[in-house]
């Protein structure tokens, strides 16, 4: 999964990327999922 927080800061960037296009509505709960598995870790 993330590791790090190199790893967790390339994730972040590359949701918010993709916010910005019509992916929006399937990145925002995937980022939210994504920080709680990083969050558990």
């Amino acid at each position: 999964m993330l590791h790090g927080l190199a790893a967790w800061t390339e994730f972040v960037k590359r949701v918010r990327g993709l916010a910005e296009t019509d992916w929006y509505r399937y990145d925002e709960p995937a980022a939210y999922i994504g920080y709680r598995e990083a969050a558990a870790s």
